[in-house]
């Protein structure tokens, strides 16, 4: 079966920033930091905390979300990903404000889609489980499946990290999602990614899921 380009829809789409070290003065910092992301974004954040996690959220938005962590901070929304990542660049800058000695060790585009395709007619029949398992004693019992394959990409001269990722589900309503992580680490720990460096790995990663996701698709479907 062949998948349109039409029939892929983004959903939400999240930017990971990873430093070589954790800053032991983050719980000094992350107040104020906290403070000037929020002006940033002109948002009242709803400030949750996980364990180690500050977590920032926005009333009646369940797609927006800020985690940051001594080492690390990712970025959620809807946005395309040219906002987010100049959102994520924002952060970034107020982060440094307080964390100058921190280098970027990892960079990484992730893209949250939908794939808007019928369900299969036979009762608990997966797309999935269809690729690995002919004997159809299976599908009676099996409400979900998931196939994930990482791999190395090279642009222009570049290797990057890709982890791709689908899921479909029958219960308790049947759905076909799928995942694209695409992110590179940085070699350079003297230095880390600049923000020149990380703009490419953000346009590179884009340009990815734009070009190359329908390819993937129709090979594995």
């Amino acid at each position: 079966m062949k998948i349109e380009k039409n029939e892929i829809s983004p959903t939400t789409s999240l930017v990971g920033i990873h430093f070589f070290k954790k800053d032991h003065s983050f719980g000094d910092f992350k107040n104020q930091l906290i403070n000037d992301v929020q002006d940033q974004f002109d948002f009242n954040f709803l400030r949750i905390k996980i364990g180690t996690i500050d977590l920032l959220k926005v009333e009646n938005d369940d797609n927006f979300e800020i985690r940051l962590l001594p080492d690390s901070i990712t970025l959620q929304d809807i946005n395309k990903p040219d906002k987010i990542t100049e959102d994520a660049e924002k952060i970034i800058s107020c982060w440094y404000k307080y964390s100058k000695s921190s280098r970027v060790r990892l960079a990484g585009l992730v893209r949250n889609f939908e794939l808007k395709l019928p369900k299969l007619n036979e009762t608990h029949h997966l797309r999935i489980t269809d690729q690995f398992f002919k004997e159809n004693s299976y599908w009676k019992s099996v409400k979900g499946a998931s196939f994930q394959i990482n791999f190395s990409y090279t642009i222009s001269g570049q290797d990057y990290n890709i982890h791709f990722t689908l899921t479909e589900r029958t219960d308790p309503k049947y759905s076909y999602s799928g995942i694209l992580d695409f992110n590179k680490i940085s070699d350079n720990n003297i230095k880390g990614f600049s923000i020149d460096e990380r703009k490419r790995i953000f346009s590179d990663a884009s340009n990815y899921f734009d070009t190359e996701l329908l390819a993937i698709l129709n090979s594995s479907l």
